[in-house]
Parts: structure tokens; C-alpha cells; sequence
């Protein structure tokens, strides 16, 4: 087991040493996300998706916040810079295509749709503990479950193979796993910001309805009009 630690703490120091620009950092990360619609929208059958420029807008935001915030907090667990991680970012980010693909393989033809929880405070804690568990009817996080997990278990082995710290590699995986419930439910954070700050509710009374009326319509978040 020592031998496989230091072989794989091996490569982590050579990628370490072979950085990647930032332009091809962002043309691998794009190129992988035009594979991801790809397979969302022509190769999954009946996925009810279209494929224009705002899905393509949203994919490449949602999954390069996702990947900036684990990219820093990686920084600051393994005290790295940032520039020595981007390597293990860019065939990290390969895990983006794989959630289609296990939701083909399970349902023989399309993919499961797993979008944004919107859930009241309750459920999104339930939501959080069971680790995606309690989802909302319709919203199928197996593909997606798989990666999530997958993509915990990567950042938590990282953190062990250069630290050798147990703390530190629970809290990778704890950390990783927040970032990801975040973005997830990044919908339901915004409405009870917004309607705690603003409408002076409180965040217990919060209901579904209430956040698809605040991210579903045309509405004044903030000051900034969301289309």
C-alpha cells in the first residue's frame, strides 16, 4: 500500500511540475463540456432538452464555479498553489461527462433529470444529511450521485496522499461535499437570502412555492432583474 502512495504522490509532484496555461486550462474544460451536451442533447433520447446558446451558457458557469471553489479550497487544504493543482483539474473535470453516461447504462435510452433542489429549509437539511437523499418528485440524482461521490472520494484520496493526515482528508471530503450541495442548491440558498434580507421572512416559513415564484419568474432579485 506504501508503494501505490508513493507511485500515485509521485505523479501528483511531476503534474505538479507540468502546469497547464490558463487558455488551454479553458479550452480542455470547454471541449469536456461540449462533450457533456452532447450527451445530454443528441445522444440521450426523449431527455426533453434543448441545446442552445443559454444551456451552454449555464453549463459552462455552473460547472466552472463548481470547479474554482474545489480548485481553491484544495489550494488552501494542501496549502498548494493554485497553478500546481490545474493539471489534476483538467482530468478531474472529466468526471462532468460521466453522469449521462451512467444514466443511459440504467435506463437503456435517456437520462434521469437531476436539476437544482428546490426544497424549504427542512427538506434541504434532510437533503444534506442523507447525502442527496429525500429528493423532490421527478429529480433522479443517480448519475450525478455517482460523480458527486466519486468526486469526493478523488479529493479526499489527494488530500491523503499529500498530507498523510486524517483530519485534514475528512475535511477535504466534508468541504468537497458542501461546494457540491451548495451549487446544487444554490436556487434555495438565493430565495432564503433573498427573502429573509428583503421580505423580512423568516426562513423556517420559506416554501417551495415560494422560491419557483422568486427563480421561476421574471422578478427583481436584488436590484437585477432575472429573465
Amino acid at each position: 500500500m506504501k508503494n501505490i502512495f508513493y507511485k500515485l504522490n509521485s505523479i501528483l509532484e511531476t503534474s505538479a511540475k507540468n502546469r497547464v496555461y490558463p487558455f488551454h486550462w479553458f479550452l480542455a474544460f470547454s471541449g469536456i463540456i461540449a462533450i457533456r451536451l452532447f450527451l445530454d442533447d443528441f445522444v440521450a433520447e426523449a431527455n426533453g432538452l434543448d441545446m442552445d446558446i443559454f444551456n451552454v451558457i449555464h453549463n459552462l458557469l455552473f460547472f466552472g464555479i463548481i470547479f474554482f471553489l474545489i480548485w481553491l479550497f484544495l489550494s488552501f487544504i494542501l496549502n498548494e498553489n493554485p497553478a500546481n493543482l490545474g493539471r489534476i483539474m483538467v482530468w478531474a473535470a472529466l468526471l462532468i461527462i460521466l453522469p449521462p453516461i451512467f444514466d443511459m447504462l440504467a435506463t437503456g435510452e435517456g437520462v434521469f433529470w437531476s436539476g437544482y433542489l428546490i426544497s424549504d429549509i427542512r427538506s434541504l437539511g434532510n437533503q444534506f444529511w442523507s447525502i442527496f437523499g429525500y429528493l423532490p418528485s421527478g429529480i433522479v440524482y443517480f448519475g450525478t450521485k455517482i460523480v458527486f461521490i466519486s468526486g469526493i472520494i478523488f479529493c479526499a484520496i489527494l488530500t491523503y496522499i499529500k498530507l498523510k493526515s486524517i483530519k485534514k482528508t475528512i475535511l477535504t471530503g466534508l468541504g468537497v461535499y458542501t461546494i457540491l450541495f451548495f451549487m446544487a442548491a444554490f436556487p434555495s440558498f438565493l430565495a432564503y437570502l433573498y427573502y429573509f434580507l428583503i421580505k423580512q421572512k423568516n426562513i423556517s416559513e420559506i416554501s417551495v412555492s415560494n422560491i419557483i415564484q422568486l427563480v421561476g419568474t421574471p422578478t427583481n432579485i436584488f436590484g437585477v432583474e432575472s429573465r
